[in-house]
């Protein structure tokens, strides 16, 4: 255990991050102490202590892993608890640390620590991610040390971020890591109106994984629009048929224009 982690860690939520966090630091050999209302012990050797007296009593440090929105009922309900010398710190990429401030004025040190990775599911090891991970931290001294010496054994590498940069930076993520995807899926319900001998999903993932290796490798990107061949386009949009794809594909070909041109004044 490190010297940071002076008794079990505590996690207030239970969700995809919370046990996929908790999970991770447990097979590390870090003892978790989970406070969540939905959490019914699944797994092995991390408990639930719906408490929160006690669960702060036996915890430090207390990670708040619970939706945006839901923070700041948290922050009420620990600000009438003793945390005088406890290191509070929530996972949002939006909120900075003075959503906690009131808990700071009881005496806790406060932060703000967003992993920055995806965890579409609960219960991911993080441990058996290859590759370096990174994450954000803003926040008191204390909160600082804490999280590069308890996440840097998962590999991940802490940086520092100011308070006026955190929510374009999330904004950033979001559109990098989420948005896509979207695209994706209305790629896929195009792919299932064609006639296709091979596995689709098997075919659909290889083409994704290979298309964005070579965008990663050259920063280029191909087709029709990245060479201006505007028949092409027309003529494919006019062959789908049903409306509301259409106007959905419509949407998102002139909002890549529109994107292109963009980039394309920013770089001129």
């Amino acid at each position: 255990m490190g010297k940071s982690v002076q008794k079990k860690i505590g996690i207030i939520g239970a969700g995809n991050l919370g046990t996929s966090i908790a999970i991770s630091l447990k097979n590390f050999g870090f003892p978790i102490l989970f406070n969540s209302s939905f959490y019914n012990n699944e797994i092995r050797d991390i408990i639930n202590e719906i408490d929160i007296e006690k669960f702060v009593l036996e915890t430090n440090p207390i990670f708040i892993a619970v939706k945006d929105k839901d923070i700041r009922k948290k922050v009420n309900l620990l600000k009438n608890l003793n945390i005088r010398g406890k290191t509070i710190i929530h996972f949002s990429g939006f909120h900075t640390s003075d959503i906690l401030s009131e808990l700071k004025n009881k005496g806790a040190d406060i932060g703000s620590f967003h992993p920055i990775i995806s965890i579409p599911e609960k219960y991911i090891d993080i441990n058996k991610i290859r590759g370096k991970l990174y994450a954000s931290y803003e926040g008191g001294e204390v909160g600082e040390r804490v999280v590069k010496e308890i996440f840097g054994n998962l590999n991940f590498e802490v940086f520092n971020i100011s308070k006026n940069d955190k929510i374009l930076f999330h904004l950033t993520l979001t559109l990098l890591s989420n948005y896509p995807f979207y695209v994706f899926e209305l790629g896929k319900l195009l792919f299932d109106k064609i006639d296709f001998k091979y596995d689709k999903k098997e075919f659909i993932n290889n083409f994704i994984e290979t298309s964005v290796k070579n965008y990663l490798k050259t920063g280029k990107i191909s087709g029709p629009l990245s060479r201006g061949d505007y028949a092409i386009i027309d003529a494919e949009l006019n062959n789908i048929n049903e409306k509301r794809i259409k106007k959905l594909v419509d949407k998102i070909i002139k909002l890549s224009y529109e994107i292109k041109r963009e980039v394309n004044n920013e770089k001129s």
